[in-house]
């Protein structure tokens, strides 16, 4: 499956032009560069912020079921 996705990707940019093939290129990199960084871990003040957030979303009611989240075809319209 991924490498007739990558075959197809492939015949999708040999219609382009050099310059547009290019910057396809020059973005895989730059996406292929990002996600090989190690992304700096959180600090305490980041980690209660977003806890004090989540627990202000639960007191006002700005909550999901995980029904409505996992299984949305269950929920009656």
């Amino acid at each position: 499956m991924a490498q007739e996705t990558l075959n197809s990707l492939i015949a999708v940019i040999m219609t382009l032009s050099v310059q547009e093939q290019e910057q396809v290129i020059s973005e895989l990199q730059a996406n292929v560069k990002s996600l090989s960084e190690t992304p700096a871990p959180y600090t305490m003040e980041e980690i209660n912020a977003r806890l004090d957030e989540s627990e202000r979303d639960i007191e006002e009611g700005r909550i999901s079921s995980f029904e409505s989240i996992f299984h949305p075809e269950r929920i009656a319209v």
